[in-house]
């Protein structure tokens, strides 16, 4: 008899964010394992463009799309921006004054709640992917509805613990007792990306934790590329970014220095972001005045982020040094690893999870907030010098497959249906 598994995530395509691949992947190859998938997902509003991922249909596949009512739905593709600054300043202000986390993708957990119970009463198991909250919402109403369905609660990214969120007192406190009536009532496994956040979530839930990290799809990947000799130095940013946590600052320093110096000059290289327009980052770039260097290029069509990935010189790697952030693993550095480009780490710290996969497969360097290093990296670059860590290694990087990653959750998964227990703490690959 076939296995049957529900995934719940709102990200699916169309909407183009890094949060799509990963239940995407897990779909797509189960499959064509044979398992009899269902996916639940949310109707698109305006303010969650872009809307422009396209992705193969994927055959065996049931995705039952829910209409959550939003009003947002209404208004026009060109007002969408608008839209999303403005929830997002509200939202803002809510947080910091009244303790208040108001995501108008609760609508959904509402009115998802007769179609979940349904699929629920006929699937083995329901995957819920985090975020937003409201795919494990979901999913503790089909566990509630049916107690003796296996639900695995996944975090590509952590919820009250969450060191990009920054939430009030009073937020995270209500943050974190609905996390606890939910997933930590009712999960009985949960998956994250790394083993730093697998000890957060274990310490938190008290519920057996794998460790199932980000990955990247060789199927959809652009080919590995080769470094080309070319007069301009190219780094490349894809995706989002937030002051204080990814943050440019140590490049863009670095590169008024070597201008201040006479050690390049503005047709040396260029700097392009790729990702939601950022006023802030506007303003930065402003203040060290480098002028046509730094280019702000806002969103693009996933096929335009990773032929820029693949014709970058150097990509360029943001995350926080918080210790809150030792766990993290981004979506963006596995799509980085599959194009085989030298990758450029700011902010994370050595021995933090980034700096651990960048080592491993010889892929990029960490340089925390080291300017002088980044000097010292541009001009070697620039000089044609043999880069000493960029050497990958294609065994190691070939282990973050999201194919192979997929059928070793399927194993835990059916592992744990057939009453299994012995692998409650792992780590793949």
């Amino acid at each position: 008899m076939k296995m049957r598994i529900a995934i719940v995530t709102y990200n699916w395509p169309p909407r183009n964010a890094i949060g799509t691949h990963r239940p995407y992947a897990w779909a797509k190859y189960w499959a064509r394992l044979g398992v009899e998938v269902t996916v639940l997902t949310a109707r698109k509003q305006a303010f969650d463009e872009p809307l422009d991922l396209q992705l193969p249909v994927l055959p065996g596949v049931d995705v039952q799309e829910v209409e959550s009512g939003g009003s947002a739905s209404v208004f026009s593709s060109s007002s969408a921006g608008r839209i999303a600054a403005m929830m997002k300043r509200v939202k803002r202000g809510l947080r910091s004054r009244l303790g208040l986390v108001l995501d108008p993708r609760d609508a959904w957990a509402r009115a998802a709640a007769t179609q979940g119970a349904a699929i629920a009463d006929r699937v083995d198991a329901v995957v819920s992917t985090f975020g937003p909250r409201s795919s494990h919402i979901i999913a503790a109403q089909m566990k509630r509805h049916r107690p003796g369905l296996l639900w695995v609660a996944d975090y590509r990214d952590l919820w009250s613990n969450n060191h990009l969120a920054g939430y009030s007192s009073r937020a995270f406190d209500r943050e974190r007792a609905l996390e606890a009536r939910t997933v930590g009532s009712g999960a009985d496994v949960i998956t994250t990306v790394s083993r730093e956040l697998a000890d957060q979530q274990r310490e938190y839930l008290g519920k057996p934790v794998w460790v199932i990290p980000n990955g990247f799809d060789g199927e959809i990947a652009p080919p590995a590329g080769r470094l080309q000799e070319r007069r301009t130095l190219r780094i490349v940013y894809t995706g989002m970014i937030y002051p204080g946590a990814r943050d440019p600052t140590p490049l863009l320093k670095a590169l008024r220095e070597l201008l201040d110096e006479g050690r390049i000059d503005g047709n040396s290289l260029g700097v392009d972001f790729y990702g939601p327009a950022e006023p802030w980052l506007e303003r930065l770039v402003a203040s060290f005045d480098l002028g046509p260097l730094v280019r702000i290029r806002g969103r693009v069509s996933r096929a335009e982020s990773l032929a820029s990935q693949a014709n970058a010189d150097l990509l360029l790697l943001l995350e926080s040094g918080s210790p809150e952030a030792a766990g993290v693993l981004t979506g963006k550095l596995f799509e980085y690893l599959a194009v085989n480009r030298p990758i450029l780490s700011l902010g994370t710290r050595r021995g933090f999870a980034i700096s651990r996969i960048l080592e491993e497969c010889g892929s990029g360097i960490c340089v925390e907030g080291d300017v002088s290093l980044v000097k010292q990296i541009i001009l070697g670059v620039l000089a044609g010098e043999p880069i000493s860590w960029f050497s990958p290694n294609m065994e190691a990087i070939a282990r973050y497959s999201r194919k192979e990653q997929a059928g070793c959750l399927l194993e835990l998964i059916r592992g744990r249906l057939v009453g299994s227990r012995e692998a409650d703490e792992v780590e793949v690959p």
